[in-house]
């Protein structure tokens, strides 16, 4: 059986205008939700049960608290 490779891109480069005082020195999908979780966790867990190995993640600006968060690349 052949194996499929695949592979994931998420685009952060949204505005955040809408959430200005939330998103002031990080990215929209850096923002805790629930105390534990970053909302970027939901679209990882996402795409890792789809069975995508490989996730690129494009970031225009503030990028340091989200690479901070997923650096381990833990499962």
């Amino acid at each position: 059986m052949a194996s499929k490779k695949l592979l994931g891109l998420i685009n952060l480069m949204e505005s955040d205008y809408s959430l200005k005082q939330l998103a002031a020195n990080r990215p929209v999908a850096a923002i805790p939700f629930g105390g534990r979780y970053r909302i970027i966790d939901f679209v990882l867990s996402n795409m890792s049960a789809a069975g995508i190995d490989t996730i690129g993640i494009y970031l225009q600006d503030k990028e340091r608290s989200l690479m901070d968060h997923i650096r381990s690349g833990r499962p």
